[in-house]
């Protein structure tokens, strides 16, 4: 669920995390002085070709591409165009390819940063000039834009001399229900290819970071009453070489996937990190990982608001880095954070401007995160007492 933004462009983002976390193992900083600080915004509007966008625009799927540039869905007042394009950081955006489409989702190639795929509810929509043109791939995968069918999440990668495409689908019917489907994208292409995930709604689906040696596919999928963690490797089925972790009682209306730098199934390093956005308020981040024999999911509640009273918390947000976890709040503009891997978490101490929907982007984080957003901030790191604190630059 989506709500309207106060602020949009406030835009603050996160970078280099990684690196100043292995640089600095601690700073001294004064406890009052991390605040967050009002920014100036602009008015909305189009200058010279270049969009700011401002009060009660609802930024959605805000995703980064490895160079940096941003992409994201808005809806302001003053254009019909829905796909915008930052290569400054946020501060300003344009209109590429002139899409007016409503977006669910949004993809950037890892290997190629000018490659980047969108969403409809019904089919899926490519540009190889960083979304200047856009070209349309086969409709309707598992037969989404009939039937109560809808697509949920996308995801890409590079294989040989051409792309994969995953797309994960849900049916709103009663006792119907989505799947997990794959397009190789490349000239002579064929169909979407289903996938066989079973009687599931999949809310997320994400490749590995090593598809390309372990072809494992990940997806985070529900049979209306509890969430399912699932994977698929090589040519096997779903839950065939680790079975699925179950999470009970609770069904997701989103989800993300983080995934740790270090992932690495065939190592066995193999956990990676889920945010459920449950619509109501039962959500929270969990830890995915596998025992060794047998071969099977776990699912850990980490229960991020556990220190300050909360027994449950919907992410809208999820992104790692090293040891340092960002978690940003569904139906709130709140941010927690884990420096230990997430043992323990606080949050930020003074929540960003907006109402709801918060989404993190880590520059150099494995997985970007496509969700609703309420405000995106550049932070600066600051270190207190070995604890990691969020203040505004």
């Amino acid at each position: 669920m989506i709500k309207k933004a106060n602020v949009i462009l406030s835009l603050l983002f996160i970078t280099a995390v990684c690196a100043a976390i292995n640089a600095f193992p601690y700073f001294v900083w004064a406890a009052d002085t991390v605040q967050w600080t009002t920014v100036n915004i602009p008015a909305e509007g189009s200058t010279g070709g270049l969009w700011k966008l401002a009060n009660g625009s609802d930024i959605r799927y805000l995703t980064m591409a490895n160079d940096g540039t941003l992409y994201c869905y808005a809806n302001p007042a003053g254009t019909t165009h829905t796909l915008f394009r930052s290569s400054d950081g946020g501060r300003s955006w344009t209109t590429p390819g002139k899409v007016t489409d409503v977006i669910i989702d949004i993809a950037v190639l890892p290997q190629n940063d000018a490659t980047i795929y969108y969403a409809t509810a019904a089919r899926i929509y490519k540009s190889e000039d960083g979304g200047n043109t856009f070209v349309a791939l086969p409709p309707s995968p598992g037969g989404a834009g009939s039937g109560n069918v809808s697509i949920s999440s996308i995801d890409v990668v590079r294989v040989g001399d051409g792309n994969v495409v995953a797309v994960s689908t849900i049916d709103t019917d009663t006792a119907q229900f989505g799947g997990v489907y794959l397009l190789e994208d490349r000239p002579l292409m064929a169909d979407w290819v289903n996938t066989g995930i079973g009687n599931y709604d999949v809310y997320r689906v994400a490749f590995s970071p090593n598809y390309n040696v372990d072809c494992q596919i990940i997806a985070i999928a529900s049979n209306e009453v509890d969430t399912i963690a699932s994977s698929k490797l090589y040519n096997g089925n779903w839950g065939q070489n680790i079975s699925n972790a179950r999470i009970a009682g609770i069904v997701p209306s989103a989800a993300n996937i983080a995934f740790p730098n270090s992932y690495n199934y065939l190592s066995g390093a193999a956990s990676f990190f889920l945010g459920i956005d449950s619509g109501l308020n039962k959500g929270d981040v969990y830890t995915i990982g596998n025992t060794i024999i047998p071969t099977v999911y776990t699912a850990a509640d980490l229960h991020i608001g556990s220190a300050y009273g909360i027994n449950a918390v919907d992410i809208g947000g999820l992104a790692i880095s090293g040891s340092t976890i960002l978690a940003g709040c569904a139906g709130s503009a709140g941010v927690y954070l884990s420096n230990d891997g997430g043992m323990s978490w606080v949050q930020c101490t003074r929540a960003p401007t907006g109402q709801s929907g918060t989404c993190i982007l880590l520059r150099g984080a494995i997985s970007s995160l496509r969700s609703c957003i309420a405000d995106v901030f550049f932070l600066k790191i600051v270190f207190n007492d070995r604890r990691l604190l969020l203040a505004a630059s």
